[in-house]
């Protein structure tokens, strides 16, 4: 029987390899934007059955296509990433002279050793602050005086403005959050970091911004709230039933939003969405593809180590 792709072999036809190497270049899409993508390239409209084949031939070099949610807008991306941290020697593509500033503009080249060190620094004071995890744009650039490495602050802001437009950060009247990306790619740093970071009460999924009860500690997304106070009616904590004063800014931003509306128990919806993604057909044997360019793991593993 053929697959998705329409091969008999096992291999992916040249329609979904192409996919894969925009997917490695591009690192990060809109739901809707994926969507477009993956029918316009493969021509197939399923997206969940061309992830599953995907990520199924990218396993064998330790990649897959990932969903999330940004924890401040809500909308769902799909993050190309490593799902491993490498024990091999492959070093991550640095600046030539990498205790220098330059401001060169390539997507390796962003990653010098100063900068990987600014953004660990930028990473863990957002996770250090319990009440709203996040940073001040101010306050991250003036944190490049507590690097080794030297930098000017308008080599340090344009590197900054990457991170935000390339969805590492998100940026939001003058502070900086962990971006969907950054969660995505960065996870295992961030546990490291952290290993008290909670998962959403309602999603299950991990969650750095977001409402926390006083009472019972849980917390949630807010847009995962915004859709339990829309469905049960009650503004209270879903764990203990607690009165939740919530940030009204937020809740706006996702009133109108009725996509993946869930019972109010919310049952893992995000979990199980994934957990679908990585779930392959067992008739399906192990297929070859291209090795994508390594450089978004080596990123990953340097920010890791």
């Amino acid at each position: 029987m053929a697959n998705i792709d329409g091969r008999q072999d096992g291999d992916l036809s040249e329609e979904f390899q192409s996919f894969i190497q925009v997917m490695s270049q591009k690192g990060i899409y809109p739901d809707a934007e994926f969507k477009a993508a993956v029918n316009g390239i493969t021509g197939q409209s399923n997206v969940l059955e061309v992830t599953r084949v995907i990520n199924k031939a990218l396993a064998e070099v330790e990649m897959a296509i990932q969903s999330s949610k940004c924890e401040i807008t809500g909308v769902k991306h799909w993050v190309f990433t490593s799902t491993t941290i490498d024990d091999d020697n492959d070093q991550v593509e640095v600046e030539p002279n990498h205790d220098q500033d330059t401001d060169q503009e390539g997507d390796c080249l962003l990653f010098t050793k100063g900068k990987l060190e600014l953004l660990k620094m930028i990473t863990s004071v957002i996770l250090s602050r319990n009440d709203n995890n996040c940073i001040s744009k101010n306050d991250c650039i003036n944190l490049v005086s507590s690097i080794k490495t030297k930098l000017s602050r308008s080599s340090v802001d344009k590197f900054i403005k990457h991170m935000i437009n390339e969805s590492w950060l998100f940026y939001l009247d003058g502070n900086v959050y962990l971006g969907v990306r950054g969660i995505v790619e960065l996870m295992s740093y961030l546990k490291s970091e952290n290993p008290n970071l909670k998962n959403c009460q309602l999603c299950k999924q991990t969650v750095v911004f977001g409402q926390l009860c006083q009472k019972c500690d849980k917390k949630m997304h807010m847009y995962c709230l915004a859709k339990y106070f829309k469905i049960s009616g009650k503004h209270q904590c879903p764990g203990c039933g607690h009165s939740l004063q919530v940030n009204n800014q937020f809740m706006a931003r996702y009133s109108n939003d009725d996509d993946d509306l869930e019972d109010p128990s919310m049952q893992s919806s995000q979990s199980t969405q994934s957990s679908q993604q990585h779930r392959f057909s067992q008739s399906q044997e192990p297929t070859p593809t291209p090795r994508p360019s390594t450089s978004r793991r080596n990123r990953r593993r340097r920010i890791d180590d």
